[in-house]
């Protein structure tokens, strides 16, 4: 059974809630980073969590606020902990131009190169989704999203548990899918009007989901403006994820979050 818990739980622009991120530790004891964005480093070090017990990252795209935070990440692994190396999980598409337009410039030094610093792992896609499975026996499936026009961005599949989807604009056929093969859907969602502008699925466009599928969704990677929603109760059944949460199994999750609250 996957434990997952959040790091950041917000939009590029948000300055309350960080970049969204999320720690996976798999049954194996293995400690998967999903995203890294430029404010992921602080925010494991406000939850007391080391870049030591991270065993790899995941990079879904190559917007900052996924790919921001990993100079930090690999220098420190260099000089602080000795040369350590971690996995990086990366699409085949993403592989060069990360290091060559995000990654080199600062660190780039007597040759250097991305596996240098990193386990380079590549995942490739294919009609059936890729499947990489290094990782125990859970199995990691790529999807092909539709984020920003002319980048290449994934989502990915874990077990059968966790679809988490980073950046993509509203997609049904790809929503029915994850709904189907997988227990929980961490999506991302902007509280705006659906609009031909959108480079996320918007609040109004998710509430259009049947209540079975609203019900295995979990809200990330928000705006600042987030409390005007909290108790929006025409949001149906889906939750709203934050910095800090933890998710097993839904009735965990749910009973975790209520005894948080009965603490406050």
């Amino acid at each position: 059974m996957l434990k997952v818990r959040m790091v950041g739980t917000g939009s590029a622009f948000s300055k309350r809630f960080g970049n969204t991120s999320a720690l996976v530790e798999f049954p194996s004891g293995y400690n998967l980073l999903l995203d890294c964005g430029h404010t992921v480093p602080k925010g494991l070090h406000d939850l007391n969590i080391s870049l030591q017990d991270i065993d790899g990252i995941f990079i879904s795209h190559l917007h900052a606020d996924h790919v921001g935070g990993l100079e930090e990440v690999a220098l420190y692994n260099k000089f602080v902990l000795g040369g350590r190396k971690m996995d990086l999980i990366v699409p085949m598409s993403l592989l060069k131009p990360l290091w060559e337009n995000c990654l080199k410039a600062g660190l780039a030094t007597d040759g250097d190169s991305l596996s240098d610093y990193f386990n380079v792992q590549v995942m490739y896609t294919s009609a059936d989704h890729a499947i990489f499975s290094a990782i125990g026996d859970t199995k990691l499936r790529l999807y092909e999203t539709e984020h920003v026009e002319g980048m290449d961005s994934y989502a990915i599949g874990i077990g059968d548990d966790l679809f988490y989807s980073a950046d993509t604009i509203f997609d049904i056929n790809l929503i029915k899918l994850a709904a189907k093969n997988y227990k929980a859907i961490f999506h991302d969602c902007q509280m705006t009007k659906a609009s031909s502008n959108n480079v996320h699925a918007s609040i109004e466009e998710m509430m259009t989901l049947p209540m079975d599928i609203q019900a295995k969704l979990y809200l990330m990677h928000y705006g600042d403006n987030i409390d005007d929603f909290r108790d929006f109760k025409d949001r149906g059944l889906m939750e709203i994820l934050e910095p800090g949460w933890t998710y097993i199994t839904k009735k965990e999750y749910v009973l975790e979050q209520e005894e948080k609250q009965n603490e406050n």
